[in-house]
């Protein structure tokens, strides 16, 4: 006997949203759910079968830090399923390594999930009717809305703040959607963590099967790896890196997986105190061209010459550089060939600064040899 997955969230930008989806999306590769109209069909050991294939490689890289106020919710989140923890729980790998752990006793008893959001007086909640702190799951990432500003002709919503609580099973989903889109942590003032999710246009695609949710998986995976590799550089423009970065790494894959546009939301979620606020959201677009990617790749590798040199503000060609990247910016991502000659005139410039400088010889030879070998084979291509 199945259970059903009945779709009711919106596909809109809220991050809880994305992130459940991204579960949904997740089980619907991994479990080959079958799908009808706006529901989902699945087998009540299948949620156990996913979460004991999960890589153990893969949850180890999620450095993503619980509030101190989710460790009681959670800790009871897993008494709910009978488990008990060997390690403390202070962060969601710690979570999700438990559950594959004892991931057999994940089995679904439910006959019908509803992930739909539904508004009461005091709380907001999402896989269940009138949840609450005895029957729900509140935890501080899964609630950076806040939802104020929800207004209502009989109560005072817009001056108040709803508590959100998953259900359990959602609770699950919703780690499977963490485990699918971190990227990164990058600690500044505070931790900041990445998060790469699809566009609500992507979601709608995939799960009414206009792509191969296979494909678009092994390609969004591609790209946040990528992704983590320049975050995790610290460099000051890694956004605007990041999208060039993608763009141009990627085209190689676009075609292996029978893609010409894929559309994703880089999420950037700062941890302060007790709760984790929302600091941007950057759409990420990645469109198969024809250009010289090797080429391209090889000039804004994350570990090669160039960005070391960007990495560090007091070089004297930075400004230089940051105006190169400019170029190269616009001639990716717009396709304006007047980009790639920015790109060209500004490498020659930052040549020129370090050239005379006897202590900067090393790096004027690396100038020289980008412009005389690497570029070039970027106005070879018609």
């Amino acid at each position: 006997m199945s259970t059903t997955i009945e779709l009711r969230l919106p596909t809109d930008n809220s991050f809880t949203n994305l992130m459940l989806y991204e579960g949904i999306i997740y089980l619907v590769r991994e479990a080959s759910l079958q799908r009808k109209n706006h529901d989902l069909q699945i087998d009540p050991k299948d949620l156990a079968a996913v979460y004991n294939n999960l890589d153990q490689q893969r949850i180890s890289k999620i450095r993503l830090f619980i509030s101190g106020n989710d460790k009681k919710p959670i800790s009871k989140f897993l008494k709910s399923y009978r488990i008990s923890s060997s390690t403390k729980i202070s962060s969601y790998d710690n979570v999700i390594n438990t559950l594959k752990e004892n991931a057999n006793k994940l089995i679904i008893k439910q006959n019908k999930i509803t992930l739909q959001l539904s508004v009461e007086r005091k709380n907001v909640s999402i896989g269940g009717q009138k949840l609450n702190k005895n029957t729900g799951i509140s935890l501080q990432l899964f609630k950076v809305e806040r939802y104020t500003g929800i207004t209502s002709t009989e109560l005072p919503y817009s001056a108040k703040q709803l508590t959100t609580y998953l259900s359990l099973e959602t609770f699950l989903i919703g780690l499977l959607g963490i485990y699918s889109s971190y990227v990164q942590t990058v600690r500044e003032k505070n931790f900041n963590y990445y998060f790469l999710l699809f566009d609500p246009r992507e979601i709608a695609d995939i799960l009414n099967s206009n792509k191969n949710v296979e494909n678009i998986m092994n390609m969004k995976n591609v790209v946040r790896d990528e992704l983590a590799k320049v975050i995790g550089k610290h460099f000051s423009e890694e956004l605007m890196i990041a999208e060039i970065l993608v763009n141009v790494a990627l085209q190689d894959e676009m075609v292996k997986n029978r893609l010409e546009k894929l559309s994703l939301m880089l999420v950037r979620v700062a941890h302060e105190g007790q709760t984790y606020k929302i600091y941007q959201i950057i759409p990420l677009t990645i469109v198969k061209r024809k250009f010289a990617s090797k080429v391209l790749y090889d000039i804004i590798n994350p570990d090669g010459f160039l960005l070391s040199r960007l990495s560090k503000r007091d070089n004297v060609e930075y400004n230089n550089l940051i105006m190169a990247i400019n170029g190269l910016y616009r001639y990716v991502i717009l396709n304006d060939q007047q980009g790639l000659f920015t790109m060209i005139r500004e490498l020659h410039n930052a040549y020129h600064k370090v050239k005379s400088d006897e202590k900067s010889q090393k790096v004027a030879g690396q100038y020289r040899y980008l412009l005389t070998h690497v570029v070039p084979g970027l106005l070879n291509v018609p």
